[in-house]
C-alpha cells in the first residue's frame, strides 16, 4: 500500500467535557418513563412473569427475585492500608514493609 492509498480516519472525538445525551436521566424524565412502562404492562404482571422465569429455573431471574425480596448480601471490603506515620520510620523499615506487602499480595 502506498502512502496515498492510506486514509486517515478520526476514530474518536475530543475527550472530556459535556456531551449531549449522556449521563443519568433527569428525575422527571425517569418518572415519566416509569409511568409509561406501567401503562404498557402493570407491575403485577411483571412480577408474575418474573415468578414464571424463576419457576423455570432461570438463575438470573432467581437472583433478581432474591435481591428484591431478601436483599443483597453484605459486601465486605478488606482494608490493606497500613496507618503508620512514614515520616517517623527509618528508610530500612519502610523498605521492609513494602517488601512484606509485595510478597503477601
Amino acid at each position: 500500500m502506498t502512502r496515498d492509498e492510506v486514509k486517515i480516519v478520526k476514530v474518536r472525538g475530543p475527550n472530556g467535557g459535556a456531551r449531549p445525551n449522556v449521563g443519568r436521566l433527569k428525575k422527571e424524565d425517569a418518572l415519566k418513563m416509569v409511568e409509561l412502562m406501567d401503562k404498557i404492562c402493570p407491575k403485577e404482571r411483571m412480577w408474575e412473569l418474573l415468578l414464571d422465569k424463576c419457576e423455570q429455573g432461570d438463575t438470573a431471574a432467581i437472583k433478581l427475585w432474591l435481591s428484591y425480596n431478601v436483599g443483597l448480601p453484605k459486601q465486605i471490603v478488606e482494608n490493606t492500608n497500613i496507618n503508620i506515620n512514614a515520616g517517623e520510620l527509618p528508610t530500612a523499615k519502610i523498605k521492609a514493609f513494602n517488601k512484606e506487602l509485595e510478597d503477601k499480595y
